[in-house]
């Protein structure tokens, strides 16, 4: 009998740890990326891990961080404001991308509105991104409040989120909307592609650095699996088949960060929060 239990704990075992993992994300790489390239990214870890890998793909990261919170899914790409606290998740890596690993937002203007400073958008049009990004949310929100000490729906005429950091500069390139705020490492990398879909932009504000968007495990990742998961993302660059894996992304390697890392970013946050609730 002993023996019969011990060997369906085995059985038990070796199931679960052939359950696939479940990756959270809403957007890692640039737009136009090919399939491909995601296709090898996960076959990469995937081969790696001995587990297959389940993209669990979501239109925002609002939704990937609920699943994640949730334990829906086993890691995530998520955008730098997505933890709030140290003991729910752990990150384990984050991208860094011709040579960075941080990121500065842009305030993108058209020229025809004469739009040279960021007072000078009370009662424009505006277009953020993704309500939980940093770059195109929670840094022009603040921004925002800083200089006016309203929050931002009270001074813009209208506010759009586009989703997209290509389509927000789509509609400010052709006049749809007055400005927006956008990831300044995707505006340079496609102003440099596409000059003449953004010759009538004109940016007028750069924030300061913040730390980029990291990878994090859900608060039901084993230690094991975490450990194994983050000294693959490490050591990718190290060898051939993960550089060629990394150069499809666009990424140049991983590299570690710290809760400590987002401290300033998440001062920012909860400055926002505090605004929105009525306790400034």
């Amino acid at each position: 009998m002993l023996i019969l239990r011990i060997f369906l704990i085995i059985i038990l075992c070796s199931l679960s740890y052939a359950q696939p993992l479940k990756f959270g994300i809403a957007s890692i790489v640039p737009e136009g990326t090919p399939d491909y390239a995601l296709n090898d990214f996960y076959s990469y870890l995937s081969g790696k891990l001995g587990r297959d890998i389940e993209p669990v793909m979501e239109t925002s990261y609002e939704n990937v961080d609920s699943k994640l919170a949730n334990n829906e899914v086993d890691f995530a790409s998520v955008c730098s404001t997505a933890f709030s606290s140290k003991g729910r998740i752990r990150i384990i890596a984050i991208p860094e991308i011709n040579g960075r690993h941080s990121y500065r937002t842009y305030i993108i203007v058209n020229k025809k509105f004469g739009i040279k400073k960021v007072t000078q958008l009370k009662d424009k049009t505006f277009a953020f991104t993704d309500k939980l990004t940093g770059s195109g949310s929670l840094y022009p929100s603040y921004l925002i409040i800083s200089m006016f000490k309203q929050l931002p729906e009270a001074v813009l005429k209208k506010t759009f989120y586009t989703q997209s950091n290509e389509q927000s500069i789509y509609l400010v390139n052709k006049g749809v909307v007055d400005a927006a705020a956008v990831d300044g490492a995707v505006y340079d990398e496609y102003q440099k592609k596409n000059p003449n879909q953004t010759s009538a932009i004109e940016v007028i504000h750069r924030s300061p650095e913040v730390i980029s968007p990291p990878f994090v495990a859900s608060p039901s990742m084993d230690e094991y699996t975490y450990s194994r998961l983050k000294s693959i993302l490490l050591n990718m660059d190290d060898e051939i088949e993960g550089r060629i894996v990394l150069g499809e992304l666009s990424i140049d390697r991983f590299v570690p960060a710290r809760y400590k890392d987002y401290e300033n970013l998440i001062r920012i946050r909860n400055t926002v929060e505090k605004f929105k609730s009525g306790t400034k």
